[in-house]
């Protein structure tokens, strides 16, 4: 069910903003909870029309956020939801009074306010737990996982633009309601005395194990990150390597660490793995000499090394092998994991675990997350590495924040990135990725030496899941590429045919060669040309042959709404026809008899238009895709809208259905097919003031002067 979040612009207490807009991503992590926080709609000129009459049908439950106090638009918003839904709406709202905030106008809302004593991230969580008790019911609330929503960080400098606009801060809303942090984190320092065991120093091992980093040690993510500013805070990740203090174990008398590698395999995993396994055992050595306990307790103090098999599964199953080191027993070294460091695949099985990723049954998916938390905890592991690409890290972080919820937990979580594609955020070189490079650069050689001796244009595909890394380099290393496509960089297929075409006629003369025309072009697996759907279910290119799971997948990567083929393609001639306005039409015009039977959401929509374009022809394109988007509704055809028509014609359904499937192409409606329109609907019972209606239809649609 979709919520509508009311809150009020206040300038100067920027933080009610970000207080609703944090609600609401906690409320998207719900099961059947829809949130709409209008943050992009704020800054169009008619944001009041967006969000107005027609979004408040749409929405079935308000919650309503009181600052300081109650803004204009707040105001009309509870109004008209109140008017919308008569009687009770007990169960269908709620109000939240922030510190500070006035009393609320009398008869304005019938639903008492909850106060919020503190405008925080824990009091956000308190409100969309109350907010789903009210709407959902008790025993419905998921917890918070800590992942965003989506994949707000896809572009580095994006965000780091953002904090910096903010002097550390975050100020777009948006970015808050998917789950980004409001201010620019921070490493906590460790408390020493929450651990039972002094800290050891580790300076005598720097020969062993690298350079000590000193406490403050940093990284600044970007050039432009205003160290230097007092008031400014630095955007920095603490640097990796060696510290001088170390806690180990962090309680009781025994360490245990956890890996688990999930997803795909890459070149270095058995490296990783050793790597590891050796610096633990190393500081495991070193242990009973630095931290100050007696000699005769040594043999308390042990490393266990906990190996998952089957990634994320089998550590659900309990699949797992223990290895340990103590004073007099050494199974880590027996285990040498150093002879297969160089060894390709995984010495640690691994596999996929999309229900523990996905977000397609999020209930289900919380109780999978529910159960890997537990076996980890019941396994009394201290430190988990998870060795994974971006999906396994998301799901990892999911891990250490539910842990984290636990009392008295101090599981820590080390997510390795892992993964060909070099995708994962902040991370420069992912392991794995250049192997992935030399090998493909390898392949590209040999492919353009076949294209060269038996002339062709030959194209290969290559990883990158939604990333451009692999191709990119690979077109630099090889220096034989036409061309390098990736789904950073938009292109069309017109485009690049024409470029293809262009090059190849001026490039050389063919004809002095012995060699004909040839190219080789590499791409990533997800670059997709924006002019796609010209080219899916078009008569024209009926050689395609992509099945229709494959069409659907493609549409939904570019982002279209067109995630069926039953669905409508594009109703922009039909939008723009009715706002060329219908006054003076004549009753048979097809204009006006589609005019009449239109909702109520679109003739208003339109209305406000006729006026509006007048003054700012700009808002026409607004206006169109405003339109658009309703009428690509998957109920638009239903009694919500039509309820007088289908009533009266019951064979309406039928009739609107089929004028769905005519819509759905991008070529002009001919006469011969128009022809056959007519005569199919000819054939549902329908009153011929209803056949004209569809065949009217069909005609505004296509804007072809042909007649029924």
């Amino acid at each position: 069910m979709k919520v509508f979040i009311s809150y009020a612009f206040d300038d100067e207490n920027s933080e009610y903003e970000w207080f609703a807009h944090r609600v609401a991503y906690y409320l998207y992590k719900q099961t059947d909870l829809d949130p709409y926080c209008y943050s992009e709609e704020r800054s169009k000129p008619n944001w009041r029309d967006l969000v107005g009459p027609q979004i408040m049908k749409e929405c079935e439950r308000f919650v309503l956020i009181v600052g300081k106090r109650l803004g204009g638009s707040q105001e009309d918003e509870a109004r008209a939801f109140v008017r919308y839904n008569s009687g009770s709406i007990s169960s269908k709202a709620i109000c939240f009074k922030l510190p500070g905030a006035g009393p609320l106008p009398d008869g304005l809302f019938p639903i008492l306010p909850i106060s919020i004593p503190a405008i925080d991230d824990h009091q956000a969580q308190e409100c969309a737990r109350k907010i789903v008790e009210v709407f959902s019911g008790p025993g419905r609330w998921i917890a918070n996982d800590g992942v965003p929503i989506g994949y707000p960080f896809d572009y580095e400098k994006d965000i780091v633009e953002d904090f910096l606009k903010g002097r550390g801060s975050l100020l777009t809303p948006r970015r808050v309601e998917q789950g980004c942090p409001r201010d620019w984190p921070e490493v906590k320092s460790v408390d020493r005395q929450r651990y039972d065991n002094p800290f050891m120093d580790g300076t005598k091992e720097e020969t062993t194990l690298g350079i000590i980093r000193p406490p403050g040690a940093a990284v600044r993510v970007d050039t432009r990150s205003p160290t230097f500013l007092p008031d400014a805070k630095p955007l920095t990740f603490p640097e990796a390597g060696p510290r001088k203090e170390l806690c180990y174990p962090s309680r009781g008398a025994t360490l245990r660490i956890g890996i688990v590698v999930s997803g795909g395999i890459a070149p270095g995993i058995n490296a990783v793995i050793a790597g590891i396994v050796e610096r633990h055992r190393l500081y495991a050595i070193e242990q009973g000499k630095k931290s100050g306990i007696q000699p005769q307790r040594w043999s308390e103090y042990r490393l266990d090394v906990v190996m998952y098999r089957e990634g994320f599964t089998g550590l659900l199953r309990g699949k797992s092998r223990t290895y340990s080191k103590t004073r007099d027993k050494d199974e880590l070294r027996d285990l040498n994991v150093q002879t297969l460091a160089d060894r390709g695949g995984s010495m640690i099985s691994t596999s996929r675990c999309d229900d523990l990723l996905g977000l397609t049954d999020r209930k289900a998916r919380d109780e999978l997350l529910n159960a890997v938390v537990a076996r980890i905890l019941g396994d009394y592991i201290d430190i988990l590495y998870v060795i994974g690409g971006d999906g396994s890290l998301r799901a990892a972080h999911a891990i250490w924040t539910r842990a984290s919820a636990v009392r008295g937990t101090t599981l820590s979580v080390v997510g390795i990135p892992k993964t060909t594609d070099n995708d994962v955020l902040w991370v420069w070189q992912s392991f794995g990725f250049l192997s992935a490079i030399e090998k493909a650069k390898e392949l590209t050689l040999q492919l353009y030496t076949e294209v060269t001796s038996n002339p062709r244009l030959c194209v290969i595909q290559l990883f990158g899941s939604d990333s451009g890394f692999v191709v990119s380099h690979v077109a630099l290393a090889s220096g034989v590429c036409m061309a390098a496509l990736i789904p950073e960089v938009e292109f069309s297929m017109d485009g690049l045919s024409r470029y293809i075409r262009e090059k190849q006629l001026t490039a050389q003369d063919w004809s002095m060669t012995d060699i004909g025309p040839h190219g080789l072009i590499v791409m990533a697996e997800t670059a997709i040309p924006q002019d796609v759907e010209d080219y899916i279910d078009n008569p024209k290119y009926p050689d395609l042959g992509l099945e229709e799971k494959e069409k659907e997948a493609i549409r939904k990567f570019v982002g279209s709404s067109l995630l069926k083929t039953s669905d409508i393609q594009d109703w922009r001639k039909f939008c723009e026809t009715l706002l060329q306005g219908i006054e003076g039409s004549g009753q048979q015009d097809p204009a006006t008899r589609v005019w009449e039977c239109l909702p109520v959401e679109i003739r208003g929509l339109i209305q406000h238009a006729e006026q509006v374009i007048q003054q700012e022809v700009s808002l026409q394109a607004l206006i169109v895709k405003a339109l658009n988007d309703v009428l690509k509704r998957a109920d638009f055809f239903q009694d919500k809208y039509f309820s007088k028509i289908l009533e009266s014609e019951p064979g309406m359904k039928s009739l609107l259905s089929l004028t769905l499937r005519l819509c759905d192409s991008h070529n002009p409606l001919t006469p011969q097919e128009f022809q056959r329109f007519d005569e199919e609907i000819s054939e549902k019972p329908l009153s011929s003031d209803a056949r004209g209606l569809g065949c009217d239809f069909a005609l505004m649609y296509f804007s072809k002067p042909h007649s029924a």
